[in-house]
């Protein structure tokens, strides 16, 4: 006897494609990272010195980080000495470190004077590799974040974008702490995000208190971070994220008590530590460089995310506009964004486009929010939502190309960008 239709088998389920597509999109994220797609311009300022600290380590030990730190406060105390990066961005240089000792062994460092010794050097290609690395492990936090403030389909395009990003793609291929800290602090929000869930498992409380802890050791502009986590915790509620306890506050503090044990022992004392972060902000107010390409109003890195990003940085916008009207899945993020961008803001001679890793994942989050809106006027949506994002990937990417490989940009103040679209000459 034939079956019935309603006896009939069920047809097996489809498997979703989004699992591959992200992988996909990871693995594309890590080859725009990794693969050398500018040479070796020469050694940047800041890397001059991260590679000085490492040497000085490698010959000597981790013991002689205290040594370091006072040299680093003797060289201020002369008048003339202009600011120079603080040797208590541990993370960073401890990770170079580490690296160059699995991958180098007792290798001594290049002639940078030699036809290809920059680009030979043990600690600098160290350095590079750390950099890359958190390029990479960046990835993961940004998806998993999307994930859990959007449905799949947008949290794909929210990673497409973050791959794209030529901020993040730039930082990654050179020697610069800037990519570490926005990697430490994206893997704080998630976690710390994950963890103000209903019932969330332990394990993201401790999470949350690693990853603060490491921000803080990879750059002192955790702090800006700490202040935007502080609104996310008394505004948890209201954001849909889950009521704050005890218990997030704790963990957080004790994060960040842990990263002054480690810094004030790297440093030889909390005082020590301390006059080395002074000292820094000191040099860097009265510095020159500082005063010719750090100045500017609220609104300069608006006008540098226009010229760097701007279709993305429009998107971006009309995206806050939507969550400032309801629409609450990126709430969170608006509202991170919003007090370190205040802050940042606000730092007189202090204003890079560089510094602004952290917000590459709020910003792209915000414009997908404004490329969804669109793509629902669209007859078919999801393929409306797919081919806008593609056209903000594909801009990012001829951005990149157009900054970092025909104009060979390598500071990115505001004078170097605006010639490398010809707005100056």
């Amino acid at each position: 006897m034939s079956e019935s239709p309603a006896e009939a088998a069920p047809e097996p389920q489809r498997t979703p494609l989004w699992p591959l597509l992200a992988v996909l999109l990871l693995l594309l994220g890590c080859a725009l990272r990794i693969v050398p797609w500018t040479s070796n311009h020469g050694m940047g300022y800041d890397e001059s010195y991260y590679r000085k600290y490492l040497l000085m380590l490698d010959e000597h030990g981790l013991a002689a980080y205290p040594d370091l730190c006072a040299a680093y406060l003797q060289d201020g105390t002369v008048e003339t000495t202009i600011a120079k990066v603080p040797p208590l961005r541990a993370l960073f240089v401890a990770g170079g470190l580490a690296w160059k000792r699995v991958a180098f062994g007792s290798t001594p460092p290049a002639d940078l004077n030699a036809p290809n010794g920059i680009a030979s050097d043990p600690a600098l290609i160290s350095l590079h590799r750390i950099a890359t690395l958190f390029g990479c492990l960046a990835l993961w936090p940004a998806w998993g974040l999307a994930r859990r403030l959007f449905r799949e389909r947008e949290a794909l395009a929210i990673l497409a974008l973050f791959v794209c990003s030529p901020l993040l793609i730039h930082t990654s291929q050179h020697g610069f702490v800037d990519g570490v800290f926005g990697a430490g602090a994206l893997f704080a929000l998630w976690t710390l995000v994950e963890s103000l869930r209903e019932k969330a498992h332990r394990g993201w409380l401790m999470g949350f208190a690693a990853s603060f802890a490491l921000m803080i050791m990879a750059k002192e502009s955790a702090l800006f971070v700490g202040l935007a986590i502080a609104g996310i915790l008394i505004f948890s509620h209201r954001l849909g994220l889950g009521r704050a306890t005890f218990m997030h506050w704790g963990a957080a503090v004790i994060g960040g008590l842990v990263a002054l044990v480690v810094l004030s022992a790297a440093a030889g004392g909390l005082r020590t530590m301390l006059n080395v972060y002074l000292l820094f902000i000191h040099k860097v107010q009265v510095l020159p460089y500082a005063h010719e390409t750090g100045r500017g109003p609220w609104y300069r890195y608006l006008v540098d995310l226009m010229v760097f990003t701007p279709l993305t940085l429009c998107f971006a916008l009309g995206g806050a506009f939507l969550t400032l009207n309801g629409e609450r899945r990126a709430a969170v993020l608006l509202l991170f964004l919003a007090v370190t961008y205040l802050v940042m803001s606000n730092m007189e001679n202090g204003m890079n486009l560089r510094y602004a890793t952290i917000w590459e994942l709020p910003l792209r989050a915000l414009a997908i929010v404004q490329v969804g809106a669109m793509a629902t006027r669209f007859r078919r949506p999801a393929w409306a939502l797919t081919v806008l994002t593609l056209v903000l990937c594909a801009v990012d990417l001829r951005q990149y190309y157009e900054f970092f490989v025909a104009h060979t940009v390598s500071d990115l103040a505001s004078q170097y960008l605006l010639r490398a679209v010809e707005i100056l000459k």
